[in-house]
């Protein structure tokens, strides 16, 4: 079988090259496309409103926490059934959360409109016989929009 070979101005072009070209036509757009929705925060959602933060934690169940925010577009933090404590530092305030008894630990966090995620350090951490854990390694916070939040 012999290939038809398509004649434009004075070069041929070959038709597995005509259909290579037109691929890359059709795959770069979608390729700078799939790399700029790469570039998300990873939260999945835009700043500003309110989100549930927890504390992710490698041994489970957690009797406390000292964290420090920093961010200004932070209005306000609540943590529900947990016990709270802030502290303003500077760039941001520094949080005591204590659970009892020992569980999961989760505050809310409502941001400016248009503001960024705050940053969150993990300072200490106190089993539910609070003791301290020997290490910071392996924590976390993670943030998830409220549902009533859009």
């Amino acid at each position: 079988m012999r290939a038809h070979a398509v004649l434009r101005g004075s070069r041929t072009i070959h038709p597995s090259t005509r259909t290579a070209t037109m691929r890359t036509r059709f795959f770069i757009p979608l390729l700078a496309a799939a790399a700029l929705a790469a570039c998300d925060s990873g939260t999945g959602a835009e700043a500003g409103g309110e989100y549930i933060a927890a504390l992710e934690s490698p041994h489970g169940a957690e009797g406390g926490a000292i964290l420090e925010m920093t961010n200004t577009g932070v209005e306000s933090v609540d943590a529900g059934s947990l016990s709270l404590f802030q502290q303003p530092v500077s760039g941001g305030r520094r949080l005591i959360l204590v659970r009892e008894p020992a569980g999961r630990l989760e505050f809310r966090v409502r941001l400016t409109p248009g503001s960024a995620m705050p940053e969150i350090r993990v300072l200490e951490v106190v089993d539910g016989d609070d003791q301290p854990r020997p290490s910071m390694d392996g924590y976390t916070v993670s943030f998830t929009r409220t549902r009533g939040d859009r």
